[in-house]
């Protein structure tokens, strides 16, 4: 996605444990601020404010959040598993998808459906950043932010986790833990 090229790319992920940093100035000063699903930032101190970027699983889950976000740029991560899409609400305009054969390769190396941030990871590595920062991923170590309860889904976390960090280092990222 050429938008990403050559761009400095802050992956803002939904742990409650990135709630506990101070990384709102660190977040903004990246050229783009990618956020998933739900993550309407709540505590700017820590999470920062932009959103350039917004990912999500589920078109339907954000559709009423996606103007509280005021992103440039949406992108639908698992748009091929959705049934009933015309029956849902109207997709904005220029909305993207990720490719449905990355996230197939991606399933096969995770041994497991991989979440949006496994996705996100994979998606920003292949896009010609000029560096990135994975901020709010902890793994399920703390709850997702703005939910009441525990989710987990059908995701193995651990290589999940191993697969985050390798790219990382073979990216020559930075990831900021806040656990």
């Amino acid at each position: 996605m050429e938008f990403f090229a050559g761009k400095s790319v802050a992956i803002v992920g939904n742990a409650e444990s990135l709630l506990t940093g101070n990384h709102g100035a660190e977040i903004e000063a990246h050229d783009l601020v990618l956020r998933m699903n739900r993550g309407v930032p709540t505590k700017p101190e820590s999470q920062g404010s932009r959103t350039d970027v917004l990912v999500f699983a589920q078109f339907h889950t954000v559709a009423k959040f996606v103007n509280a976000f005021q992103a440039r740029h949406l992108i639908w991560m698992s748009w091929f598993d959705q049934e009933g899409v015309d029956e849902g609400p109207a997709l904005p305009e220029g909305i993207v998808f990720y490719d449905a054969r990355r996230r197939s390769a991606l399933m096969g190396r995770l041994k497991a459906r991989p979440s949006v941030g496994a996705m996100v990871i994979d998606l920003v590595a292949s896009s010609g950043v000029k560096t990135a920062t994975v901020f709010g991923f902890d793994f399920k170590r703390t709850n997702t932010y703005y939910r009441q309860k525990v989710h987990i889904g059908p995701h193995d976390y651990d290589s999940e986790e191993q697969f985050c960090l390798e790219t990382v280092e073979q990216n020559g990222w930075s990831i900021v833990r806040d656990y």
